[in-house]
């Protein structure tokens, strides 16, 4: 696996690294950040310890999590007027300005001493794909309602509370389902995954279930949808060459089992759009649970 890693300032230990580690610790480092600054305190004694102690000239612009905005992480005074007026006292970006519209300005600047930080695009990315997903919803029950929509999107109609469930997971980026049993939380995430494919936002799809749960989602799936599907059976040579079919059917069922040895070759040659785990047991999910 490769991660970038991002040293902003050793003075203040303001670091980033892609890896999950550092994503889900809360300590603001991980190994990977560890190992470089041990690097760099043995191969450049001199200009580390001087950025131990000296904070860094440059002018870092990040994410702040907690207001859900950018903001300016030092240096603040080093930016162009017209820029510093888009943040207020504490350098946190004005409530009025969009992180979108204030990200053109920034790229647009040319001030030399001007980061931004790596953990900026992708928080973008997120911000649209969550806008993405509201307007989706509405767009799909606004169309509902003036018939340009079905309202079903499988083969038998489903109960109000199974289309409240498939909405909470089609126009979720990760959802939980934990209906009681026998209440339909398969067909419910069957019709999320149909809905998906509808509106065109899904092509692939991937099914994770116990060994002896494979035949009953096939059964489902037939029953509910016109959709192709596809079990993974075999070898690892045969299973990797499903994985790698540019034709590949909508639903590809597999067994946990096999997930253990197959994830990198399924991230890489599949790519599904979409993964359900079934009965996904953990301490905070409770058997039975369709994600």
């Amino acid at each position: 696996m490769t991660y970038r890693a991002e040293i902003r300032d050793v003075a203040s230990r303001q670091f980033s690294c892609t890896c999950t580690d550092f994503r889900i610790n809360g300590l603001g480092a991980c190994k990977h950040i560890e190992a470089i600054l041990l690097q760099l305190s043995r191969r450049h004694r001199a200009e580390f310890k001087a950025a131990e102690r000296i904070a860094s000239p440059r002018t870092d612009i990040v994410v702040d999590p907690s207001a859900n905005c950018l903001r300016v992480e030092r240096n603040a005074s080093k930016l162009p007027t017209k820029l510093r007026a888009r943040f207020d006292g504490k350098g946190v970006q004005l409530e009025e300005l969009s992180p979108e519209e204030l990200m053109e300005e920034l790229n647009a600047c040319r001030s030399q001493s001007l980061r931004i930080s790596q953990d900026v695009r992708p928080w973008l990315e997120t911000r649209s794909l969550q806008q993405d997903r509201i307007l989706s919803r509405r767009a799909y029950e606004a169309g509902v309602a003036d018939g340009s929509y079905p309202e079903h999107v499988t083969q038998s109609p489903l109960f109000p509370y199974q289309r409240e469930g498939m909405l909470h997971l089609a126009f979720k980026e990760r959802a939980l389902l934990a209906d009681e049993m026998g209440l339909g939380k398969t067909i419910q995430a069957i019709a999320a995954c149909s809905l998906l494919h509808h509106l065109g936002k899904a092509r692939r799809m991937l099914i994770v279930t116990p060994a002896s749960l494979k035949a009953e989602w096939e059964e489902q799936i037939k029953r509910f949808t016109g959709l192709p599907l596809r079990l993974v059976f075999g070898g690892r040579a045969v299973r990797s060459q499903i994985y790698g079919d540019p034709d590949a059917p909508f639903f590809t069922i597999a067994n946990y089992e096999q997930i253990v040895q197959d994830s990198l070759d399924i991230n890489a040659r599949l790519r599904p759009d979409i993964v359900i785990l079934d009965e996904a047991s953990t301490e905070v999910c409770p058997r039975g649970c369709d994600i």
